[in-house]
């Protein structure tokens, strides 16, 4: 079963996220790391570097939009178009909703409440999942 972890935001982002990342292996591949942006995905690698000494497999890491349109592939099975906004947003609400310890505890558990905070509140948490599925297998998401 996949784990999630939301970092707050008051927590050192790439600190928190490395610490989080197994260090007995040099093969990341099958963690999943999903940032607010683009940017934060040099430094982790830099940083993941640094902490192994020697040549590793990275983890996969990806935006918030990334992770919606890699969601969208998994759920709905398509990828022959890139992702709504919408879309991307609704796919968000199911996963928040399946999380147990969920950002915002019993609020937003309607997609009416849900929609103002997907692209602002969650864009500033980070969702890591340590155990992406193998090839051939559903994201069960």
């Amino acid at each position: 079963m996949p784990t999630v972890t939301v970092i707050p935001p008051t927590a050192d982002l790439l600190e928190s996220v490395s610490r989080l990342i197994p260090s007995d292996s040099s093969d990341l591949s099958r963690t999943l790391v999903v940032f607010p942006g683009q940017r934060p995905a040099h430094f982790l690698r830099k940083a993941l570097g640094r902490r192994t000494r020697s040549a590793y497999i990275p983890p996969r890491i990806l935006s918030y939009v990334d992770f919606g349109e890699f969601l969208a592939v998994g759920k709905l099975g398509t990828s022959a178009r890139a992702v709504e906004p919408i879309d991307a947003a609704a796919i968000l609400f199911d996963v928040h909703c399946a999380i147990k310890d969920r950002f915002g505890g019993e609020e937003f558990l309607s997609l009416e409440q849900f929609l103002p905070i997907s692209s602002t509140s969650l864009k500033n948490c980070i969702w890591q999942i340590s155990r992406s599925p193998r090839s051939g297998e559903s994201s069960g998401v």
